[in-house]
């Protein structure tokens, strides 16, 4: 070591942190992220559903009876996102923090709500929980002789409702109908109730609870791609409001508002968007299958900032600073008159990506994605973090399609 450096042992340079340089970065105020909520109004066949969340969820197969009938639709969720471009967005109500109860409360202010489970762990059931059912069952790859339990319970705050979504409940009954005080009870559960338990009997009707079963007892597990039987909806419509289903969007749960009318659809969308504080979004196709940037441009397009003020969403910014211009201002200004089919055919002549009608999407948007549909885990959108790309054709092909439209 004779002759080295005093930093140096063995022609290797030791690092002295004392004697580095200090460098102080500037601060820079964190981006403020934008909170919206996402919605859709359509119709549901339950024999022949669509699909749900790619790579998310799926609905349980079953043999198609009452073809041809229909249900009404609302699905919910909401994004965090920092601009309109949406490109970093984290879809679902968690992730925007937007709480469960708040969303129900805006579209059923007084009615009774009640949670619903199924398939959770004997272990999870929480204080409150009535018609309690535990039960053993054995799944494929799965240790055998497992407790599993199904229970019911009003959700009266905010706090009751989150502690049963915690605990597994995935179906809200929206003022279901009771059992009659002299109603005989059915239980099927394989172990009697503990010498100090408190018999607190369920107060859904039998034929209720039998529905309940159809819906979610064929799942394969608790990360099952298929969670729910969408013929039962019919018997449990019968006996209650609403329907609601936790359903899954890319990265956290979406609700499912399921009802009989489509003037009850329209009451209850309206009353939704009138009854929350962020800014809501409007969408032709399910939200969880849809491009949050392609549905801001739609409201953006019909923004009339005389009347409603200026655009709520925050514009993307170029690296200079200014405001990048959105797609609805990028034509000219004679274009503003067109159709959206004239604009969608002219500018997939072009080879741009654009927007297509509602009725596109909600013709095709089935058809053009089961044929890409895997079990990948990823949603509609890019899995790289770009763009929110949802599996679609190539512009060539959104040409001749839009060109028969």
């Amino acid at each position: 070591m004779a002759g080295c450096a005093p930093n140096e042992i063995n022609g290797m340079v030791i690092r002295n942190p004392a004697q580095d340089p200090v460098v102080v970065k500037p601060f820079t105020q964190p981006k403020l992220m934008t909170i919206a909520l996402g919605y859709s109004v359509g119709r549901f066949t339950p024999a022949s559903p669509d699909r749900l969340c790619r790579g998310r969820e799926r609905w349980i197969t079953a043999p198609s009876d009452r073809v041809g009938e229909e249900l009404q639709r609302i699905v919910i969720t909401a994004a965090r996102f920092d601009d309109d471009s949406s490109k970093n967005a984290k879809r679902g109500l968690s992730c925007a923090d937007v709480a469960l109860f708040d969303v129900l409360r805006a579209l059923f202010p007084s009615q009774r709500i009640v949670a619903c489970a199924e398939d959770t762990t004997a272990q999870s059931i929480p204080e409150g929980a009535q018609g309690v059912e535990r039960y053993v069952m054995n799944r494929p790859f799965r240790p055998v002789q497992r407790w599993f339990a199904r229970w019911e319970m009003d959700c009266e705050s905010s706090t009751e409702l989150e502690q049963a979504f915690a605990a597994g409940a995935t179906v809200f009954m929206i003022a279901p109908q009771l059992r009659e005080a002299d109603a005989p009870e059915l239980s099927y559960s394989d172990l009697p109730p503990a010498i100090d338990e408190d018999a607190n009997p369920s107060r859904l009707t039998e034929e209720m609870r039998q529905a309940l079963f159809y819906l979610t007892g064929g799942r394969t597990g608790p990360n099952s791609f298929g969670q729910y039987q969408p013929t039962a909806l019919f018997d449990l419509l019968s006996q209650s409001e609403a329907v609601v289903l936790i359903h899954r969007d890319k990265h956290a749960e979406c609700l499912g508002v399921y009802v009989d009318s489509k003037e009850k659809a329209e009451g209850l969308a309206n009353s939704f968007v009138s009854g929350v504080s962020n800014v809501t979004v409007p969408f032709s196709i399910p939200p969880m299958l849809a491009r949050w940037d392609r549905a801001i441009w739609e409201l953006q397009n019909g923004w009339n900032e005389d009347e409603q003020g200026p655009f709520p969403l925050p514009a993307a910014l170029a690296e200079s600073g200014s405001p990048i211009r959105s797609r609805s201002r990028q034509s000219g200004p004679n274009d503003r008159n067109n159709t959206e089919e004239e604009v969608v055919v002219e500018e997939s002549a072009k080879g741009e990506d654009v927007a297509q009608p509602a009725e596109f999407e909600e013709d095709d948007a089935g058809k053009k994605s089961e044929s890409s549909e895997n079990d990948s885990g990823e949603c509609a959108d890019d899995p790289t973090g770009g763009s929110e790309n949802e599996s679609e054709s190539s512009p060539l092909e959104s040409k001749e399609e839009s060109t028969e439209g």
